[in-house]
């Protein structure tokens, strides 16, 4: 049987789109790593899968898996590409929806510039729990606020650690003169103190209004852009003081928009935690996303 498949990307981040709503494509493992091979497959950083939604007040469900064929909970570009997706076949005619992840419910704002587009993601509220992270604490020395001390054989290695839905720690350059994000990755990829593995954010540099970045995305290795690595870079930097409440961030594959005003009061923290979403206090990631091409596959 034929798979129908559209292959995006957001700033590079390159995407295989599949829309189960018209099809019934089993995603297992294999079929997941032999789609993103670039190599012998279509090629891919993440596959996305679009399902019909549980819930009629959102407009789909989705699911993302990384090139290795682990599912991933969160995707920034992804979100940006589906709402690219859905625009195109016209099926959205308001510029705000919602569809539904594992990670819970996104809120989306699109419109139209021209023969481009600008998607705004509400990506939530950031959490610092290393619990929700998470992190195995035992692993780790706490330096207060969020910022955590990793002894790697010689290295000393600092970080902040955030969960944007999914498990981040956000490394500054200057704490590490010559670190490269590959040989952290090594490092990092399936030490103990990531449970659920992680993403790898480098800060190369920073001001109040711009952050140059490097991710490594678990599952899929190095990219030119992270949609949520970029929120927590932001989110990280600006819940300790040093940037401003909205954030151009740069990375190989181009520019996002990232905008949070900081967390809430305690109390109001709690709530959010317990209900999983954001409220109007979200962190929102604006930037384009670009349609490559559609083909089939073979489904077996």
């Amino acid at each position: 049987m034929k798979l129908k498949f559209h292959k995006m990307h957001g700033l590079g981040n390159d995407f295989i789109l599949i829309d189960n709503r018209e099809q019934s494509f089993q995603a297992d493992s294999g079929k997941i790593k032999y789609l993103a091979d670039r190599r012998t497959g279509i090629g891919c950083d993440q596959v996305l899968l679009l399902n019909p939604p549980e819930l009629a007040s959102n407009h789909l469900d989705f699911r993302i898996f990384n090139a290795d064929g682990s599912e991933a909970e969160q995707c920034g570009n992804g979100m940006r590409c589906i709402t690219l997706y859905l625009a195109m076949s016209g099926e959205i005619d308001t510029q705000n929806l919602q569809i539904a992840g594992i990670a819970g419910v996104v809120d989306i704002c699109w419109q139209q510039q021209g023969t481009a587009m600008q998607a705004s993601i509400n990506m939530g509220q950031p959490s610092f729990s290393a619990a929700q992270i998470p992190l195995a604490t035992e692993h780790l020395e706490s330096l207060g606020d969020a910022f955590w001390q990793l002894d790697l054989n010689q290295l000393k290695l600092q970080f902040y650690a955030v969960s944007m839905g999914n498990p981040h720690i956000v490394i500054l350059a200057q704490d590490h003169p010559g670190i490269t994000l590959e040989e952290l990755s090594q490092e990092l990829e399936n030490h103990p103190a990531f449970p659920a593995g992680i993403n790898i954010g480098l800060i190369e540099s920073y001001t109040q209004k711009q952050i140059v970045l490097q991710v490594y995305e678990r599952g899929s290795g190095k990219t030119l852009a992270c949609g949520s690595g970029a929120c927590a870079a932001m989110a990280a930097l600006r819940r300790a003081g040093k940037v401003a409440q909205q954030v151009t961030i740069s990375q190989p594959g181009g520019d996002l928009s990232v905008d949070w005003p900081g967390l809430q009061p305690q109390s109001e923290q709690l709530i959010l935690a317990q209900t999983g979403r954001s409220g109007n206090n979200g962190l929102w990631m604006s930037g384009p996303a670009a349609y490559v091409f559609q083909g089939e596959t073979d489904d077996s």
